[in-house]
């Protein structure tokens, strides 16, 4: 059975995406307006030494433990062994030190309520702005200035026409229209997990300055995710890598730019 091409498309991850003008000020808003909630919360679920050692101590050293090498001995000539123990006793027993120096931050201080924590989140809105214009919003965009590649590609594989209206200038519309290649009644978990996914994988791949293996290894992933949520009467199997007659949705760097390429299709094989 020959390939029908069903829908090819090419979109552009900017260089940076400067959030608007009112972001920096709605998150900083957002956090001191909720500072008392936000401690409150805090106080209620990790409010004692038990519930600090059962909900941060003891998952951190699980998590730390795998981090470091089993034959690693250090300058101290401590094994990986005598590390983790170590580590694990420090952090256990540090919910005092902990708990102090949030109390301190949440403080009433000249009349206002967590003025310590409200002062440092006013001065980190110039630090959010930049970590979220050389990260995250590269990859969604906002509503104001317009969509980036992840829920342009979420809307474009569930077949929803807004998609068209969604693509920016550098976009590429290779053929086709937006399609939908979902299982019926999976259109939206489709829209979720993938929209998580290509985030993911786009924030994985600026990390690491466009490594060639990361980016096969995200792509893979986002490959398997996309077969299993697809139904085979629309599309084939999606694989990592871009080459004539087969489904993919992957990202690739293509001089100094990346870009996420989706192409969609029947009757082809991998």
């Amino acid at each position: 059975m020959a390939f029908v091409l069903k829908t090819e498309t090419k979109l552009y991850v900017p260089e940076s995406a400067e959030p608007a003008g009112d972001m920096p000020e709605k998150w900083s808003e957002g956090l001191q307006n909720n500072a008392e909630r936000i401690n409150d919360r805090r106080q209620e679920k990790i409010g004692d030494d038990a519930s600090f050692i059962q909900k941060v101590a003891t998952p951190s050293s699980l998590a730390w433990k795998g981090m470091i090498d089993s034959g690693f001995v250090s300058k101290k000539e401590r094994n990986a062994t005598q590390i983790t123990f170590a580590q694990s006793k420090n952090l256990a027993t540090s919910f005092e030190d902990w708990n102090d120096k949030l109390n301190q931050a949440f403080a009433t201080a000249d009349g206002v309520v967590a003025k310590r924590f409200k002062d440092a989140v006013a001065n980190a809105k110039d630090i959010w702005a930049r970590a979220v214009a050389s990260g995250t919003l590269r990859l969604t965009g906002d509503k104001i200035r317009g969509r980036s590649i992840a829920p342009i590609a979420c809307f474009w594989l569930i077949g929803d026409p807004l998609a068209t209206a969604m693509l920016r200038e550098g976009d590429e519309l290779i053929a086709g229209a937006p399609y939908n290649i979902t299982m019926d009644g999976m259109r939206n978990a489709l829209k979720a997990a993938l929209n998580q996914r290509l985030i993911q994988a786009g924030q994985a791949i600026l990390h690491s300055d466009f490594d060639a293996d990361m980016i096969l290894a995200q792509n893979t992933i986002t490959a398997a995710m996309l077969t299993a949520m697809a139904d085979p009467a629309k599309a084939d199997e999606f694989v990592p890598v871009i080459a004539p007659t087969v489904n993919f949705c992957s990202y690739v760097k293509e001089g100094a730019l990346l870009y996420l390429h989706i192409r969609v299709g029947l009757g082809g094989g991998a």
